[in-house]
């Protein structure tokens, strides 16, 4: 789904925000409609982020806990400390500003390439570890995975009533739409780069 959205963000979401030069996406709100519609969406967005927030420090705090042995309290807070410490030298643009510079660019694409290295690497080392700690390996997790069906791509039949694979298609492809055209957290990173390009 995500593959399908890339062209519509590309083409006529960035130039669209870009072209109204609006620092966020509630901005727009408020010229299209009022200054109540763009507070309301706003308070939303951040009632959200805050939910969004405690889960997405909890799942891998759960997951340090057991690693470590640490406290999960005492988890949660370090990667608290630590995304604060992230946030306040560098963030997305660097040097603790919200503002865009043009001698940040560097250091966002830096921080931007680190993230992928430790998520991809993390997923990598998971799959890694995982394939040697089960019993015949790669080939048993293929055999295994093949029994369940885990390799189908689901019916084919057009079907809206029904998960079928153009379903997943259609609702990913709005999931994707919603999150990369109107979210906050990417409308910012649209309008932090040098240019358009």
């Amino acid at each position: 789904g995500i593959l399908m959205v890339v062209p519509v963000i590309l083409y006529l979401f960035i130039p669209f925000y870009r072209k109204l030069n609006v620092t966020t996406a509630y901005e727009y709100l408020e010229l299209r409609f009022n200054s109540l519609i763009r507070v309301i969406c706003s308070l939303a967005f951040i009632l959200f982020q805050v939910g969004r927030m405690g889960i997405v420090m909890y799942l891998p705090a759960i997951a340090l806990n057991v690693i470590t042995g640490f406290n999960i309290f005492l988890c949660i807070g370090l990667m608290g400390v630590l995304s604060l410490i992230y946030t306040m030298i560098g963030g997305i643009t660097g040097k603790g500003s919200v503002l865009y510079r043009q001698e940040n660019v560097d250091s966002i694409r830096a921080q931007d390439a680190l993230q992928v290295v430790i998520l991809l690497g993390g997923a990598i080392l998971v799959v890694i570890v995982a394939v040697f700690n089960i019993p015949e390996g790669f080939s048993g997790i293929v055999r295994e995975a093949a029994v369940d069906s885990k390799f189908s791509l689901g019916s084919f039949d057009f079907n809206l009533k029904q998960s079928t694979l153009w379903t997943v298609l259609i609702a990913t492809f709005f999931t994707n739409l919603t999150t990369y055209g109107t979210d906050q957290t990417m409308v910012q990173r649209y309008m932090t780069t040098g240019t358009e390009k």
